[in-house]
């Protein structure tokens, strides 16, 4: 296996403990998730209408500390798609780690997923591309799958996962883990991928269908379309493919057209041969409301024109649709984009996310440190790292554990004294005590983003510090707007102030303030602490550490290999990573490179 390529072993894990290490989820609350047998306790239930009925109201049914405020049986179930959202950080986190490594390990060289033809919730693969495979075709099948996700029941994704390579040991805790009374649950972060994979067996028998007529078949979540110049199979046919898989087609959203006729891929035309088209409709009326706003203002158009929602929901939904169609006509992008931009800069208006109203804060804690690090090209860096460390409590004793063992260690080369005083550092722990560390945060529900810079002199290092540390900021406050927050930084009175941190988060937070942007009600407190005394200030050094030595770590050699081990166990912990010297953003969509 190449170091450039890794990808975690996921069919090595024999039991749950295991597994869940893999999964870069603490066993307690791996086992938590998955035997729960109450979803209301750690999951908002929300209920959205479809499609046909979207003049219905959606409603959460639980408040954010899971208090049901609105009996389900007021409520005809059958017009609403039922939406799961984990309402604690540490679940949130646990679902996110999961579906991250899980992500990874499924879509490894050589393992065929996703399908070909699957182009729902695939990374790469928009509604766009799926109807690009059908523009121009004379005749269009369009069919639905009921019930897409509740569909998909426990033993389902069981058989799916052991299929897969996963062992049968494990794959029943993991699919209830992944699961909601005994069905896939949509709002979950692996649903969507978990429910491809299911779905992959039908992919290959109607693939084979279509090859078999002389069609191209594609499949977006539960939307299937077959197309082609030829005649299409019957309604009885696909209906018999999709009973053979478990599956059952909805009988009142089957369609076939004919070229001349409205022919529609997930939502877009593709009677054009050449590309496929954002509807008419839509760019009609965004015409219309681009020419009625520069005629009359922004706030008179809303009022002629009887929008409903706030002013800022409109400029989002404007946003949103410029945005949209610019995305699947880049011919008409420049254009739309350039009047927008002159609505916005004559009516003062632009698109924001205002704080959402929340019933009671949690309580948040971010650890900050630095790090000067070498560019293999000879460019000092100041690397500055945020961890949000989620469950403060339990990692600061686990970490004051692993010190003592340390320091009690008869073969170690450390000072025990400094491992008690001063905790571990990255720069003076072996390779061994490296390892240790990264395995406790690995396992734990944290965080981290990462911002760096050229460091160009000494006089520098202030500003250069706190210039990141606002740039950190401005994305790390926008999503926690739920939360009161106490910021520890480690001890740099030589370089950098208490002064100098409240500085730069009273910068972020009125900078944030001032664009009316989502934010936390008041803006956090900044403590200088130091490593021995607060444990959890390891977290961003080590994070830093490992990235650095991966960055630079040779492709040979065992150093390179370990360094590569480490950083790949706290991948998924990385949210976003700022390299102002080489101007990239890394973050999981496009995933940091060794330099």
């Amino acid at each position: 296996m190449s170091l450039d390529d890794y990808i975690p072993q996921l069919a090595r894990p024999a039991n749950v403990e295991q597994l869940a290490k893999a999964l870069g989820v603490a066993t307690q609350i791996f086992t938590f998730i998955a035997d729960n047998s109450e979803p209301e306790r750690i999951y908002r239930r929300h209920l959205i209408p479809k499609r046909a009925v979207r003049a219905l109201p959606s409603v959460p049914v639980e408040d954010a500390r899971g208090i049901v405020t609105l009996s389900l049986d007021s409520f005809d179930l059958s017009k609403y798609r039922v939406v799961w959202e984990a309402h604690s950080p540490v679940i949130k986190h646990a679902h996110k780690s999961a579906a991250r490594v899980l992500e990874r390990y499924l879509s490894r060289p050589g393992a065929l997923f996703p399908h070909e033809a699957a182009f729902g919730y695939v990374k790469g693969r928009s509604t766009r591309h799926n109807a690009r495979r059908h523009v121009g075709a004379k005749r269009l099948l369009s069919a639905d799958i009921q019930d897409f996700f509740p569909s998909i029941t426990l033993a389902r994704v069981e058989l799916a996962l052991e299929a897969a390579g996963l062992q049968p040991a494990v794959t029943n805790a993991l699919g209830r883990f992944l699961t909601i009374e005994g069905s896939l649950p949509l709002g979950l972060n692996a649903s969507p991928m978990i429910a491809n994979l299911v779905a992959t067996p039908l992919d290959h028998d109607l693939s084979a269908l279509a090859k078999e007529w002389g069609l191209t078949y594609t499949r977006y979540a539960d939307d299937i379309t077959l197309s082609g110049d030829g005649e299409l199979p019957t309604r009885e046919i696909i209906e018999t493919v999709l009973k053979r898989h478990f599956f059952r087609l909805n009988k009142s959203k089957f369609r076939t057209s004919k070229l001349g006729q409205k022919h529609y891929v997930t939502g877009l035309s593709v009677a054009d041969k050449a590309a496929p088209h954002a509807p008419r409709a839509m760019k009609h009326k965004l015409r219309q409301e681009l020419y009625y706003i520069e005629k009359f203002g922004f706030l008179e158009h809303l009022s002629r024109g009887g929008e409903g929602g706030t002013e800022q929901h409109n400029v989002n939904r404007l946003d949103g649709t410029v945005n949209y169609v610019s995305s699947i006509e880049p011919r008409l992008a420049h254009r739309l984009r350039a009047a927008w931009k002159k609505v916005c800069d004559e009516n003062d208006i632009a698109k924001s996310f205002e704080p959402r109203p929340v019933i009671q804060l949690r309580p948040a804690s971010w650890f900050v440190d630095e790090a000067e690090i070498v560019h293999p090209d000879g460019t000092r860096l100041l690397a500055l790292c945020l961890a949000d460390v989620l469950e403060p409590g339990r990692l600061d004793t686990e970490l004051r554990t692993l010190f003592a063992e340390e320091a009690g260690d008869a073969f170690g080369t450390a000072d025990p004294l400094s491992i008690i005083q001063k905790g571990l550092h990255w720069s003076d722990a072996t390779w061994s005590q490296r390892e240790a560390v990264v395995k406790l945060i690995a396992a734990s529900p944290v965080r981290v983003m990462v911002a760096m810079a050229p460091l160009t002199s000494p006089s520098e290092y202030t500003t250069t510090y706190t210039d990141l540390l606002c740039e950190i900021l401005e994305t790390a406050l926008k999503i926690a707007d739920d939360a009161e927050i106490a910021i520890h930084v480690e001890e740099n009175r030589s370089k950098v102030s208490k002064a100098d941190v409240q500085g730069a988060v009273t910068r972020a937070y009125t900078e944030l303030e001032t664009k009316n942007q989502r934010r936390p009600l008041q803006a956090p407190e900044v403590n200088i602490v130091s490593k021995g005394a607060t444990p959890c200030c390891c977290v961003p050094d080590t994070v830093l550490g490992a990235l650095h030595r991966y960055a630079v770590s040779r492709k040979d050699g065992k150093e390179g290999s370990l360094a590569v081990t480490l950083f790949e166990r706290l991948r998924n912990h990385y949210s976003v990573i700022f390299d102002h010297h080489a101007n990239k953003i890394y973050h999981h969509r496009s995933p940091f490179k060794r330099w």
